[in-house]
């Protein structure tokens, strides 16, 4: 008996050892939600003592107010059954101050009944703060993107737009004017007009695809409108616009990347699909608003992740990922060979 109590005694203390040992917070709760054990770590990160354990702290101490109804939703759930690979919450310290932290939980059981949880969780300060400095960066280089983008627009609509314009009115008055033309001259002058009138609504659809005046000017709806108009005319796929929900306003930068995603995903339906019909669809909920581009087309083999996607990436997902991801914007993609492709961006509503 002595020895298998001093075994036990053993075993004990270096599942202890291995639990100080590790670089993370460690920690047991009672069916009630009360901490039996934290290793040090906790203690450290949490500032609170070994006394205050014993003066029964619980998670309500520890999970924000914000957080708080979720992680007792999750503590049920666990205990009935469900398997929680991991969850994020905002935690509390014993000074007040908040921050991140994920948490990967584990029902204890004993002959088939709960006795608890047990659970590791890591602090996530540093990881948000790397995120919150890249997607800062992610913002800036788009808003410099953005800012060059006006700039060569307008420079091309004040510069060469006008001297096309121009060109074309010179071409038009010679023809309609006093001098007498030789039917060769007249037709080669018309033939002239006609090639700069193209190359001048080329140049305006491209100023306008640079710096999309429409969405400024009009709004974020009317803009898709005027997209969906121009895929229409320079294709012969019936793209359609759906809206569902009542509209609202989304913070600028938010309603700039959907429409940019929107460009890339009709240019691709435009481009690559081979599609007979497209839907690009907006629904408005309190909390959030999704876009959709869905088409007919040939599809595709999606990677499992956008990452893996070649650096040349033709069809630009990469880069309309990244424009979701950089404003905490969701980004989906599926398509399979044969059975076309839609284009899902989700974004909660923060205005």
């Amino acid at each position: 008996m002595w020895t298998v109590t001093n075994e036990n005694m053993v075993s004990e203390a270096r599942y202890k050892d291995l639990l100080e040992s590790l670089p993370h917070i460690v920690f047991e709760l009672d069916l009630k939600g009360r901490f039996t054990f934290a290793n040090n770590n906790a203690f450290k990160i949490f500032g609170y003592s070994e006394n205050d354990l014993l003066n029964i702290l619980d998670v309500s101490d520890i999970i924000a107010g914000t957080d708080l109804d979720r992680a007792r939703k999750d503590f049920r759930m666990l205990l009935a059954g469900r398997k929680i690979i991991s969850t994020e919450y905002i935690a509390n310290k014993k000074d007040g101050s908040t921050f991140p932290l994920i948490v990967f939980p584990e029902v204890v059981k004993r002959r088939g009944r709960a006795l608890g949880v047990i659970g590791i969780a890591i602090d996530l300060t540093d990881q948000k703060q790397l995120q919150n400095t890249a997607r800062s960066i992610i913002l800036q280089t788009a808003q410099i993107q953005e800012e060059e983008r006006k700039r060569i627009a307008r420079d091309l609509h004040d510069d060469i737009g006008q001297s096309l314009a121009a060109l074309s009115l010179q071409i038009d008055a010679m023809t309609r004017g006093k001098f007498t033309l030789s039917p060769d001259i007249a037709e080669r002058l018309r033939w002239f007009k006609a090639r700069t009138d193209s190359i001048l609504e080329k140049l305006r659809r491209f100023c306008w695809r640079l710096r999309p005046e429409a969405l400024e000017q009009l709004g974020f709806i009317p803009a898709l409108e005027l997209l969906v108009v121009e895929t229409n005319s320079e294709t012969e796929i019936n793209t359609r616009v759906r809206i569902m929900g009542s509209e609202y306003r989304l913070a600028s930068e938010t309603e700039l990347v959907l429409f940019r995603i929107a460009q890339e995903a009709l240019s691709n339906v435009r481009v690559h699909s081979k599609a007979t019909d497209a839907v690009l669809a907006i629904r408005y909920k309190e909390d959030m608003v999704r876009m959709t581009i869905r088409d007919n087309g040939i599809g595709f083999i999606v990677p499992d992740m956008i990452s893996n996607l070649p650096i040349t990436d033709d069809l630009g997902l990469i880069n309309m990922h990244e424009r979701a991801r950089m404003l905490g914007g969701v980004f989906r993609i599926k398509s399979e060979p044969g059975r076309g492709t839609t284009v899902t961006v989700q974004f909660r509503n923060k205005v």
